[in-house]
Parts: structure tokens; C-alpha cells; sequence
């Protein structure tokens, strides 16, 4: 578990800085906090989600459940991507990344 745990502890960094490469530098702190809270709410809430749906409707049912909240998370996510992925810079201006 220590070595799993060690390999695993750089992802989450990596995963912010991979997801905020490309967002405006006036909006990327808004998007890391935005990844980051996602992240943690899903942790938290995730084996509670799992354990609820398993005693309910069994393993099979909550792990489709996992994957059809994903694909629900990942399809109303598109529109807060978009808006995070605009480019407004002024004319004549570089973005700041």
C-alpha cells in the first residue's frame, strides 16, 4: 500500500497542471479549485455512492451506476470546459501561460 500510495501521490498535481495547462491565467485559479473540490467530493463521496447502491441493487448495478455518473459528470461538465477554454485575449496580446 506505501508503494502504491507514493506511485499515486504525483498524479493528482499532474492531473490539476495537465487540466489548467490551457486556461487563461485569470481563470485558472478559478478551474483548479473547481478540479480540485471534484476530486475530493468524489473521494469522499464515492464509497458511500458504491456501498448504497450495492446493498440496494448489488455490485453489478452500482458499478454501472459508477460509470453512467461519469458520463453524466463528464457531458454537463462540456459547457464549463468551453467557457474555461475561450480565448479572450485583447487583440495584439499573447496569452499568459
Amino acid at each position: 500500500m506505501a508503494v502504491a500510495a507514493v506511485g499515486t501521490s504525483v498524479l493528482f498535481p499532474t492531473l490539476l497542471s495537465s487540466a489548467t495547462k490551457d486556461v487563461l491565467a485569470d481563470r485558472r485559479g478559478r478551474a483548479t479549485s473547481a478540479i480540485g473540490t471534484i476530486a475530493y467530493l468524489g473521494f469522499l463521496a464515492g464509497p458511500a455512492y458504491v456501498g448504497f447502491l450495492a446493498g440496494a441493487f448489488g455490485l453489478r448495478a452500482a458499478l454501472i451506476g459508477v460509470a453512467a455518473l461519469g458520463l453524466a459528470f463528464a457531458v454537463l461538465c462540456m459547457p464549463l470546459i468551453r467557457f474555461w477554454m475561450q480565448r479572450t485575449e485583447p487583440a495584439g496580446t499573447t496569452p499568459n501561460r
